[in-house]
């Protein structure tokens, strides 16, 4: 886990990034750039509506992949730092 976030964190899509659709494949974009979503990153995204934390999230992630409930924390805490990066997100 890093140090930026905790599993109570609530993270929600900024309200000047944009997410589309675009032959068939999930982007999400900031005022610059435009970045392609994968299968659990477009999930996480979704879900990640200002309400719900990282710890719910993370749940979500592993029921839906059968995968460890802290493995799927980790995972979702480095996407989450990622898109903050690429200013899609914030906490």
């Amino acid at each position: 886990m890093t140090d930026e976030i905790t599993p109570d964190s609530v993270p929600r899509r900024r309200l000047d990034a944009r997410i589309r659709r675009y032959r068939g494949a999930l982007y999400a974009a900031n005022a610059e750039s435009a970045f392609e979503l994968n299968e659990v990153a477009a999930l996480i995204l979704r879900r990640a509506d200002g309400r719900t934390t990282l710890r719910e999230l993370a749940a979500l992630l592993a029921e839906e992949y059968e995968i460890d409930v802290d493995e799927a924390l980790t995972d979702c805490a480095e996407l989450l730092l990622d898109l903050v990066e690429k200013e899609i997100v914030e906490f």
